[in-house]
């Protein structure tokens, strides 16, 4: 069963995966270049675009070999060469071989032949890895600070960056800084360079940060109108759900509508795609819902109190 942790990995890295459609210029650039198969350079231009679109569609796996195809080929640029390891080392570390990519980004930064950009989108790679593989192991300061250094070495205004500033909000909303993550999503929302599937994603959560603030404030009513406006829209088959599912049920406790707490708790520890965290979590709080009989004494109780003023 995957941790918490692990599942928000597999959301965030899907925000990775084709937030950059094949636009008809890439694929032109892909048809031109495959005119020029018979020279070394046109066939590794050739593997290097299709790298690049496979890696856009989350095929990392077939990215990988187009990228490793182009720097097997003999008489490649060098330039383009270490273009397809920066390609490869990122293939890798989404398919979890973190020590080859390792290896592809280091030989990028020990080349002579490496020109800033290259060297600085290296060392980004390796400091970006390091993120999530904290991540993954629920060492979320760690985390933090990998990707605020990597936040450091990449200096665009582009996807990627959209990319390192989720990872940074999640790690704020699983240390529990949950305004601060709610911040750093609003920044994303608001940002035009943000990419459509990285806002959308980034609402999402900021609302989940915002309804987390609430509860934390004893705003009850208000943190389980934020949640259960998430799970309107949002399927429930998954992890993050579970989680959105969880704050609500806790709401509802709270606000003493015991039936339907207890009824959510119940979802969760009926549903595969809880976590094991999540579902010892639900089963705590549902033997702590009073029963009826319980539920009973205690309004007789406050309304013999109320009577005897």
């Amino acid at each position: 069963m995957a941790t918490l942790a692990q599942e928000r990995v597999a959301d965030l890295r899907s925000l990775a995966r084709g937030v950059e459609s094949a636009s008809s210029e890439r694929l032109e650039d892909l048809k031109e270049a495959a005119r020029h198969l018979e020279t070394a350079a046109g066939l590794a231009e050739a593997l290097r675009l299709s790298g690049d679109l496979l890696y856009d569609h989350g095929d990392f796996a077939m990215a990988a070999e187009a990228f490793r195809g182009a720097v097997g080929t003999a008489g490649v640029p060098e330039a383009v060469q270490l273009d397809c390891l920066l390609g490869l080392g990122l293939c890798l570390d989404h398919q979890g071989l973190h020590d080859e990519a390792q290896g592809c980004h280091r030989e990028v930064i020990a080349s002579a032949g490496a020109s800033s950009e290259q060297l600085a989108a290296a060392r980004r790679n390796l400091v970006h890895a390091d993120g999530v593989r904290h991540f993954a192991e629920a060492d979320f300061a760690s985390a933090h600070a990998s990707f605020a250094k990597a936040l450091t070495l990449h200096l665009g205004d582009d996807d990627f960056r959209s990319d390192i500033l989720m990872w940074l909000g999640a790690c704020h909303g699983q240390l529990g800084q949950y305004a601060t993550a709610r911040d750093a999503y609003q920044d994303l929302v608001g940002n035009r360079s943000t990419h459509e599937a990285v806002r959308g994603q980034a609402v999402v959560w900021k609302e989940f940060a915002e309804g987390q603030v609430l509860f934390t404030e004893r705003r009850y009513q208000q943190a389980r109108q934020k949640f259960q406006g998430i799970l309107a829209r949002r399927s429930v088959g998954n992890e993050f759900s579970s989680g959105v599912r969880l704050m609500l049920a806790h709401c509802l406790f709270h606000l003493r509508e015991y039936g339907q707490a207890r009824r959510n708790y119940r979802q969760i520890l009926k549903t595969r795609n809880a976590s094991r965290a999540q579902k010892i979590e639900a089963h705590r709080w549902r033997k702590a819902v009073p029963g009826l009989l319980e539920r009973l004494a205690r309004a007789f109780e406050r309304r013999w109190n109320w009577g005897a003023r």
